[in-house]
């Protein structure tokens, strides 16, 4: 009978380490950020850039209690910033994706700096409306210094993605750079 009691605390203590894993897996990456905004025709609901093979659903993002741009819920997927232009409108959408997860396993922009000048980004709003972009321009920057015109510029229809790059910081526990590809709609 022991030996049977001894296989079933096995059998348990697995299945139990198995389900924290899932849980840690799926788990948000964070929760100081408010994602709820009033779904319109225009709001953004994938992007896709085939050169990368990339196709990801999108979520509206806020800014955290720090006063940052919140960040997907999961690595797979992408967050859009609801405060500033959507994708189209004359202004500058900002779209970030993780270049990773807590596990090491490539994020949805993981492949990002791969991007060249004159590449195609899809977004794809929530009517079915399908908009095209070109790669113009790719800069990278310390953390915590973005450039200015991230979210401000105005002179036409942009689209800047953003993602982690460089040397994994421990104590700040982020990257020590980001990557911002500027595209502009393609008309």
């Amino acid at each position: 009978m022991p030996r049977y009691s001894l296989l079933i605390l096995i059998g348990l203590a697995t299945l139990i380490a198995l389900a924290a894993g899932m849980y840690y897996l799926n788990a948000p990456i964070s929760t100081e950020q408010s994602v709820e905004v009033a779904l319109t025709p225009d709001t953004p609901a994938r992007l896709m850039i085939p050169v990368l093979d990339v196709d990801a659903s999108v979520e509206s993002v806020g800014r955290t209690r720090a006063g940052n741009m919140g960040s997907p819920t999961s690595s797979t997927g992408i967050a859009w910033f609801k405060e500033g232009a959507r994708p189209g409108e004359r202004g500058s959408a900002v779209v970030a994706g993780h270049l990773d997860n807590a596990l090491g396993r490539s994020g949805v922009f993981k492949n990002l700096e791969k991007l060249q000048a004159g590449d195609e980004v899809i977004v794809e709003t929530v009517s079915g409306e399908t908009l095209r972009f070109r790669v113009v321009e790719m800069v990278t920057y310390p953390h915590n210094a973005p450039p200015d015109d991230l979210f401000t510029r105005a002179d036409g229809s942009l689209l800047n993605l953003i993602t982690c790059t460089g040397e994994w910081l421990q104590e700040e526990k982020t990257y020590d750079g980001r990557l911002v590809v500027y595209t502009e709609l393609v008309p």
